[in-house]
Parts: structure tokens; sequence; C-alpha cells
């Protein structure tokens, strides 16, 4: 599981808070998403989350204390939401069909891929 404890982020001069005391979960081989307007946070969660900018707080991996972003690679997918979010698709078509792409075999991703472009 991939979780935060208690994750707090402050703007860059530090008197605000952009994330208060923000817990969250993530389940296991599952498709997980993080919906909401733009300007909530939800760049500003992942980034801390992956350690790629200063928050305080717990993240852990596999009930272990995350030490460094390195540990995540090849266990921990990203989608932006420029990638999948189509102007004309719902968010549920945007994330079935990033859950698609993410669930073949690799073979299968290739031949799903160009046919995409195609």
């Amino acid at each position: 599981m991939f979780q935060s404890t208690k994750l707090f982020v402050k703007t860059s001069d530090h008197e605000n808070y952009i994330l208060h005391d923000i817990n969250v979960a993530f389940a296991p081989s599952k498709l997980n998403a993080i919906v909401g307007p733009s300007g909530c946070g939800k760049t500003t969660l992942i980034q801390s989350l992956l350690q790629l900018i200063q928050a305080d707080g717990k993240v852990y991996y596999n009930a272990s204390p995350l030490e460094s972003p390195e540990q995540l690679s090849g266990h921990v997918g990203i989608v932006p939401q420029f990638s999948v979010a189509h102007s004309q698709l719902t968010i549920s078509e945007c994330l079935s069909f990033a859950f698609q792409l993410n669930t073949l075999a690799p073979t299968k991703k290739e031949e799903k891929i160009q046919a995409v472009l195609e």
C-alpha cells in the first residue's frame, strides 16, 4: 500500500499551507484516481507523495517509510491529467482507457498504443 499520514506542504514563503494534515491511502494493485477542480492541490499532493517537493509528514510504501522516490520505481505509475483527459471523453472513459493501457501484457500494450495512434 502507498499512503501518507499528516502530510503538510507550505507555500514558498512558508506562511500558508497548500496541503494541511492530509491522510491518504492507495489500494495496492488497483487503479486509484485523484480527481478535483483546478487548483485544489492534486498535483501538489502527488509531488509531495513522490518526494519531488518539500513536505512534512510521513509517506509509506508497503508499510515502510519512503526514503527516496527510487523505491517506487517499477511499482507506482502516474498518468498526468493531460495524457488521458481528452475533452470529448468523460472522466470515467478517461480512467477506463488508462486502466486498459496499464493492465495489458507488454506486447498487447504496444498493439493498443498503435491502434490508438492510427
